[in-house]
């Protein structure tokens, strides 16, 4: 436990397309950490600006955003030309998509298992006419969260139309 370190939930999230503010003042925040949170799905556009530069208000100077998550590539590549425009400086990037691919197929068996599992568990699963279907939409859904082999999502983690990213900026001093 670090009594120091303070993380505060902002109910509604900030910016965006409701252009939430944060109750955190202005250059009250040391780090903004994101991670697992789609800011952007498909571009950076007005939206993801506003979430942006929210954040930016609430770094002191010199305070950091970090930001991860499996996204398509071009929205990596938009973003960091765009924090630098919003004043950010980039201070690291690390592509953990060769390794999320690496662990998925290692994986493979134990999660096929544990969702056939969970889906036996179901009784709607088992109701003629509906439970096969139901079975398949629920595999094929929580599958594709995880970018799980044969998906959709993991294969465009393997041929690189989406990367797993970590993106590091900081606010000027």
């Amino acid at each position: 436990h670090n009594p120091r370190l303070k993380c505060k939930w902002v109910p509604g999230g900030v910016g965006g397309s409701s252009g939430g503010k944060s109750s955190l003042a202005d250059a009250s925040v040391d780090i903004v950490l994101i991670s697992e949170t789609h800011i952007a799905e498909a571009t950076v556009g007005p939206e993801e600006l506003a979430v942006f530069k929210e954040i930016i208000r609430m770094l002191k100077p010199g305070g950091f955003f970090v930001w991860g998550n499996a996204l398509p590539t071009s929205v990596w590549h938009m973003a960091e030309p765009v924090m630098a425009e919003l004043g950010m400086e980039a201070c690291g990037r690390f592509n953990h998509t060769q390794g999320a691919v690496k662990a998925r197929l290692e994986d493979k068996d134990r999660v096929d298992l544990y969702v056939e599992h969970l889906i036996n568990w179901f009784p709607v699963t088992s109701v003629p006419y509906v439970g096969k279907r139901c079975a398949h939409v629920t595999d094929r859904l929580i599958k594709n969260f995880y970018r799980h082999p044969g998906t959709k999502l993991f294969e465009q983690m393997v041929t690189g139309a989406h990367s797993y990213m970590h993106l590091c900026h900081r606010r000027a001093s």
